[in-house]
């Protein structure tokens, strides 16, 4: 049974990866520990075992002893995948120190260089960090002391911003994918250790995919797309998979990460560069303005697009944004014509260290002013592309930055350091940049009510901000302007109105404010300053009178008084309750479909001889969606499509 170890110690790492040991023998850990996918309440983990059908779990303690350890749900190696298992764990606690091992057999594997550590994310809300991001690293390279470097910084997670080696493989062969994995994390020490102790973000560029300049049409596509979900822990992948885009997005704190992938689904560098154009692609594209989107309506204060080339460039003579032009238009003017605020740029590929203040993407579309970042070149020999930076450059190896957030809760701050490693203890500074977020525009407050109370009207709402400073509250007598009345402060619910004269109609509405930025106005609530009925209140809002006769029609559509009221319609216009009916559909079935109002309930009648009605479905709550009844003959005595005929109609009242 020695005959496998003396084969594996007297080849290279590629022969390792490609041979597995009998089940008798000794288990081990060839490649790895690393760790991904962090987040406040979970972690995980990968490594490359020895062979296959080795079972492995992993452990994790807030202890070096191991002590009152959690443990993952049970891998079992395959070849299939290379011997590779991804372990994931939750249930830890927010910004909390663990140590990580792997048990294989039974067996738990301490040895030096086999255990890692990790401390998770904040808890979601205002939180303060630092992380460190650079790209362009290749084991056979100098400069490998500068991932001890990034390890001396502290920070609570690396952003691998592509190039995570430079093999440049473009094959369709998943065993030379994970050859270079394998090699990046075992033939150099120091990459292995920083991984070991500090989780990693990683979405790939050209060299670590399928070869400088590579798109969607290269060979190695679907092998490195596969590899990629073996080898790397990552985030969740929106796109599934295996074959399939890697974009993913993860929050830490009140930080938005969006990171895209532009290389698998990128179009030919030398296509024409019009609107067919694209490094994203028509999915990923949308779904990066999704996030953009739900981030602005999460309130985020930041948002971190991890862009793995250089977003600046007004030249063609690169594969990075200046080549793609016209997508970076539309989504420049996507950015301004959604208002999204606060996003910032972090990016690889170009080996020197650069920042722009926003200038460069002003120069682009007018108004749109996003600073951008880069850090690079980890291992690589320097050089520079893309810009201008406002900021200037400083080209090299041993080059990454480190990026703090500074959160408090009422204000956010971004402060980039380029630093430059000389040796693992020699560190400096390149230049230091800051960014201060801008307020951001908070949700409206939900569920506005009025309602009369002794001497005022009292006017409440929902608290759906995380960002207000507060509320400000607005009144008006139909068909009046609207007058701000007065205002409260953050995390209210509540305000009476008490300058009021009795036997009048208001009608109020909520801002939500923070800062000098306010949120679009609430729904109307409508009240009356005595303790008139919903109705009463209704007539005494439109008509200025609450005894008016219930069966008049005033706009002569037919609609009396009381009906325009339960309908929700208004009685000095002749407007009219819209629903339809469809069907019978092949089973003989007719579908009834009809809005609805909160606080009214809607019965279904029917008749087959417009002589008598009799009620087809039960009390049916409105909710302010539209509603949907089928009659299928369960409540009607036969289906509809064996009736000569039928007629419906909807019977609304008043819910107590």
């Amino acid at each position: 049974m020695n005959t496998p170890l003396v084969f594996r110690r007297a080849f290279s790492g590629a022969c390792l990866s490609l041979i597995g040991l009998s089940a008798s023998a000794v288990a081990e850990i060839v490649a790895g520990p690393w760790s991904g996918a962090l987040t406040d309440r979970s972690i995980a983990v990968n490594a490359q075992l020895s062979g296959p059908d080795i079972a492995a779990r992993l452990v994790v303690s807030r202890t070096a002893d191991f002590s009152n350890p959690l443990h993952s749900a049970p891998q079992v190696a395959s070849s299939d995948t290379g011997n590779n298992l991804r372990f994931d764990l939750a249930g830890l606690l927010p910004d909390t120190s663990y140590h990580y091992a792997l048990e294989l057999d039974g067996v738990l594997s301490t040895a030096v260089g086999k255990t890692g550590k990790f401390r998770t994310l904040p808890s979601p809300g205002p939180a303060s960090f630092r992380f460190a991001f650079s790209s362009c690293n290749f084991w056979r390279e100098s400069g490998q002391h500068v991932f001890k470097a990034i390890l001396r910084d502290a920070p609570l997670f690396f952003v691998q911003t592509g190039d995570i080696h430079y093999r440049d493989t473009n094959e369709n062969n998943k065993s030379e994918y994970r050859t270079n994995y394998f090699r990046m994390l075992t033939l150099s020490p120091e990459f292995a250790e920083m991984v070991r102790s500090l989780p990693i973000a990683h979405v790939w560029d050209d060299h670590d995919y399928c070869g400088n300049a590579s798109t969607r049409f290269s060979v190695g596509r679907s092998a490195a797309r596969h590899v990629y979900r073996e080898m790397i822990p990552h985030y969740p992948l929106p796109a599934g998979g295996p074959d399939a885009a890697i974009y993913q997005t993860f929050d830490c704190g009140r930080v938005r990460f969006i990171m895209t992938d532009l290389r698998s689904e990128r179009d030919k560098v030398n296509d024409p560069d019009d609107a067919s154009k694209s490094m994203m692609g028509t999915v990923q594209k949308q779904w990066f303005k999704d996030q953009l989107v739900a981030a602005r309506d999460s309130e985020v204060p930041l948002i971190v697009w991890v862009c793995a080339v250089p977003l600046l460039n007004n030249t063609t003579d690169d594969d990075d944004w200046g080549r793609y032009a016209t997508e970076r238009t539309e989504l420049l003017e996507f950015i301004r014509d959604e208002d999204i605020r606060n996003l910032i740029v972090i990016a690889g590929d170009m080996h020197a260290l650069a920042y722009d203040d926003g200038r460069g993407t002003a120069t682009y579309v007018p108004g749109v002013r996003i600073p951008v970042f880069h850090a690079a070149s980890l291992t690589q020999d320097g050089g520079s592309k893309g810009g201008p930076y406002s900021g200037g450059f400083s080209r090299g190896n041993r080059r990454y930055a480190t990026m703090d957030i500074d959160d408090d809760g009422d204000s956010l701050s971004v402060t980039y350091r380029g630093r430059i490693a000389s040796s693992a203890t020699s560190i400096s500074t390149w230049r230091t940049y800051g960014y201060d977020s801008v307020p951001v525009v908070p949700r409206p407050a939900l569920a506005a009510a009025a309602a009369a109370v002794p001497g005022a009207i009292r006017v409440s709402w929902t608290d759906d901000s995380t960002v207000e400073t507060g509320f400000r509250i607005e009144r008006r007598q139909a068909p009046g302007d609207w007058q701000e009345i007065g205002s409260t402060g953050p995390d209210t619910g509540v305000y009476d109105d008490d300058d009021i004269a009795l036997g009048l109609f208001y009608e109020y509405r909520v801002i939500t404010v923070n800062g000098d930025e306010e949120s679009v106005p609430s729904n109307v609530a409508m009240a009356s300053s005595t303790l008139l009925s919903p109705y009463q209140s209704w007539k005494l809002f439109h008509f200025n009178d609450a005894a008016v006769d219930d069966e008049a029609d005033h706009d002569g559509d037919g609609l009396n008084t009381l009906a325009e009221y339960l309908f929700g319609l208004d009685p000095e216009l002749p407007d009219r309750f819209v629903w339809q009916v469809a069907g019978p559909d092949n089973d003989g079935h007719v579908t009834v479909t009809f809005p609805s109002r909160p606080g009214r309930g809607y019965r279904v009648d029917y008749t087959d001889d417009l002589e008598e009605w009799f009620p087809a479905s039960a009390e049916i709550p409105g909710d302010g969606t539209e509603k949907q009844w089928t009659d299928d003959g369960s409540n009607t005595d036969t289906p509809p499509g064996e009736s000569p005929q039928r007629f419906y109609r909807i019977a609304v009242s008043e819910l107590p």
